[in-house]
């Protein structure tokens, strides 16, 4: 997805159709294409036949394990098509027409050795212009399970790995995504708009400065060449600029990668590319030795968790995907960011966030917040990520079971795990955002947590604006010596933070019509073979009831004023019971030993003031498309300092709230 701008309610596109439509247009084009991508192929190999020399590239080197130790494709390159029996195709980057840096991230850059290079030269090899000496460019071949059915063959449809750099920061894979065709890129032409490019650009570095595990994102480089994108899918495209953003990480590799394998899927009736293979075992496992290999050259335990090829090898990374997995949710949550597109070629098998297309970070507090507004059936809303994460970790267990590297004991114990690991990582990030320790209960914990949320989604307050404004409540309870304390000023910030009742009614509004919503209600009692046909679960049933449930509410209020008087009991009621839980945590005397200034310290460090809002997005991305760069460099800036050294002052106050979003920002989603 390219992240397409559309206004709520306006456009919703048909999941089904879409894809019925692609495979249509796939079938009609195969033959042009072919000669198209491999005229392409022919020019990147002639535009990228010399390398750039430069004096700040004599000491890069690559050792490219990957395509060493995985199988990569005898054939290079060439047109779309099923890759069976590889890991990998070679393959090499198509140039585009003057390239032209529009921000770089010095961090990201170190990691891979980069960061003394001029932007031109950065604009020259992070395009896939010119290859750095010791690079392979490849794709990757996995599959995935998109909206909870298996969609067989995906693989790397835009993006490219260049290889894998060895610098004083260790092993770290440099990838480039929107360099052109590859033998993945189906009916689409294998680029990435600088939209899209700019967003994933500015995410991957805001989450790493906000402690969340994510790939990296080097650079985002642009040019004059564009593709047409349809970004309201009404037949009215327009030509956009391509660009291309160098991605960074320890590796790409995701559940999707061990699905080649998976045999023909009874609802899809798709398989695996490399369903059935004599040695299909072996392509898992050794994906599964690889991956225990490179954790362990990190310093991990994956490499002595038994032998090559053993079932022990193979449990001990499904234990580690599914605790660091069920941790990555847990901080997604915490700082209220929403991937979007959660299926199984979009999670890193070792817990990162990757892929961002319709993300979105938490504005105004909404359980049901679904940036994507192809999500329907909000299957990956805020609320529902996790549940979709632990969906995702069972389908990677059975992907090993049908493999034959794990036993079904095992596959279905360890997935069995994932929630309690998410609640006890959740209650711990959300413990560090509330200043506590463990010194309380864990179940008075979880209803104070429950209690938080039901305040933070009646009221439609700002997510960050909320936490900042309880930062100076533990020092004061702590003064007071009783949790007896004033309130009042908590009270006013949290009333700022809080949305009118007009902005409350857009924010429950659902992607669907509330006829829709009462039409599938209906049909969960009357004919539900009928909804299954089209893919219509339990879960989205239960969203549909209380989407409705939360629209009539809305609707009884006949007023701001009522709203006001409403959030204001159910403020008033959480922070007393707040107090009485911080009057708990005794000056160094807790469970972990955490002092009041290490308490508050965390709390701090947990609570961002600053995070990539989507009008601030779509601001800086409108300038960029006028040859405007500032704006994203300048936001680049805000997103790797998020965090204040300590509870927010009133200067700092009146600037957060003079920048929430006005209400018309909440008609922006995506696509």
């Amino acid at each position: 997805m390219d992240g397409g701008l559309i206004r709520r309610g306006r456009t919703i596109r048909p999941l089904l159709l879409a894809a019925i439509s692609s495979s249509i247009a796939g079938v009609g084009c195969v033959r042009s294409r072919s000669r198209a991508l491999m005229s392409s192929a022919s020019a990147a190999a002639g535009a990228a036949a010399t390398q750039l020399d430069s004096p700040a590239l004599r000491s890069l080197r690559f050792d490219n394990a990957a395509l060493r130790k995985l199988r990569v494709s005898p054939e290079f390159h060439g047109p779309p098509r099923q890759i069976s029996g590889a890991h990998f195709v070679r393959a090499l980057p198509t140039p585009l027409d003057s390239p032209r840096l529009v921000a770089k991230s010095r961090d990201a850059l170190s990691l891979v050795g980069l960061g003394a290079l001029s932007d031109e030269e950065l604009a020259r090899v992070l395009s896939g212009n010119e290859l750095l000496p010791g690079s392979e460019p490849a794709c990757h071949c996995y599959c995935g399970h998109q909206f909870g059915a298996f969609a067989g063959q995906l693989g790397d449809g835009a993006a490219m790995y260049l290889g894998e750099v060895m610098s004083e920061h260790g092993r770290w894979e440099l990838q480039l995504k929107g360099a052109g065709l590859t033998p993945f890129s189906r009916a689409a032409d294998g680029r990435k708009v600088l939209r899209s490019s700019i967003r994933e650009f500015l995410a991957s570095e805001a989450m790493a400065a906000l402690g969340v595990p994510t790939t990296r994102a080097a650079a985002c480089v642009t040019s004059s060449s564009t593709v047409p994108r349809d970004v309201l899918y009404n037949g009215n495209a327009r030509e956009e600029q391509c660009a291309v953003v160098s991605r960074v990480s320890r590796t790409f590799l995701r559940f999707g990668s061990f699905e080649i394998c998976r045999p023909r899927d009874a609802q899809t009736g798709r398989a695996g590319p490399s369903a059935g293979a004599a040695d299909a075992r072996a392509l898992v496992s050794e994906l599964i030795d690889f991956v225990c290999e490179l954790d362990g050259e990190q310093g991990g335990d994956l490499a002595r968790a038994g032998a090559s090829g053993s079932t022990e090898r193979a449990r001990a990374l499904l234990e580690c995907t599914a605790g660091r997995t069920a941790a990555l949710l847990a901080r997604w949550q915490a700082v209220g960011f929403t991937h979007g597109v959660l299926n199984t070629d979009n999670m890193a098998v070792l817990g990162e966030t990757i892929d961002y297309g319709p993300f979105g970070f938490m504005g105004h507090f909404c359980k049901d917040y679904t940036p994507n507004s192809s999500d329907n059936g909000h299957r990956y809303s805020y609320e529902a990520q996790p549940r979709a994460a632990e969906w995702n970790v069972a389908k990677f267990a059975e992907t090993l079971r049908l493999a034959r590297v794990i036993d079904a004991a095992d596959a279905d114990m360890v997935a069995q795990g994932f929630w309690p690991a998410y609640e006890r990582e959740l209650l711990h990030a959300f413990r560090a955002k509330l200043a506590l320790t463990s010194r309380g209960a864990d179940d008075a914990d979880r209803a104070l947590l429950d209690q938080l949320l039901h305040a933070l989604d009646e009221s439609g307050a700002d997510m960050c604006a909320a936490f900042l404004a309880l930062g100076a409540l533990p020092r004061a309870v702590h003064a007071a010596s009783s949790a007896d304390v004033e309130l009042g000023g908590v009270l006013g910030r949290l009333e700022q933070a809080s949305t009118s009742l007009r902005a409350a009614a857009k924010l429950a509004r659902p992607a669907m019509p509330p006829a829709a919503l009462r039409q599938i209600i209906a049909l969960s009692t009357t004919d539900p073979a009928r909804l299954a046909m089209f893919g219509i679960d339990d879960e989205v049933v239960r969203a549909a009831k209380q989407q409705l449930a939360k629209l009539d509410a809305i609707a009884a209020l006949g007023s701001d004023v009522q709203k006001r008087a409403r959030d204001r009991d159910a403020w008033e009621a959480w922070l007393r019971a707040y107090a009485a839980r911080l009057h708990t945590e005794a000056d160094g005397d807790t469970a972990d030993g955490a002092s009041l200034a290490e308490r508050e310290a965390r709390m701090a460090a947990s609570n961002p003031a600053f995070v990539l809002r989507e009008h601030l997005l779509q601001a800086a991305i409108a300038r960029a498309e006028c040859g405007d760069f500032a704006h994203v460099r300048q936001l680049l800036d805000r997103a790797q300092t998020p965090f204040l050294p300590g509870p927010i002052d009133e200067a700092g106050w009146s600037a957060l709230v003079a920048e929430l979003p006005t209400e018309d920002a909440l008609d922006i989603v995506l696509s």
